[in-house]
């Protein structure tokens, strides 16, 4: 997917023609401010693909856990609390 640079000015100013890179012609808009990158628009498709990815990496990432978890009770010598565990949960971004 190619990449347009667009001034915050510009965008505001061209806000039609922004969207429409974004999403007619399938191009990620990234917007700057100052001359530093402040934010990236895209379209609602690729979206929905980028988001659906970051569902199966959290299910990937959660069965991870979980299968460390139990090589851990089963490993002897090993332990891992409950509270341990939603801590792990929580800190990669996992915890309902």
């Amino acid at each position: 997917m190619e990449t347009v640079t667009v001034s915050s000015d510009h965008a505001r100013a061209q806000w039609r023609e922004t969207v429409d890179t974004a999403y007619a012609e399938k191009k990620r808009v990234v917007i700057e401010r100052n001359h530093k990158p402040t934010a990236v628009m895209i379209g609602f498709t690729q979206w929905q693909k980028i988001e659906a990815d970051l569902q199966r990496l959290r299910r990937l990432e959660a069965a991870t856990l979980t299968r460390e978890r139990y090589a851990l009770r089963h490993t002897p010598g090993a332990f891992l609390t409950e509270a341990e565990y939603q801590a792990e949960l929580t800190a990669a971004g996992l915890a309902q």
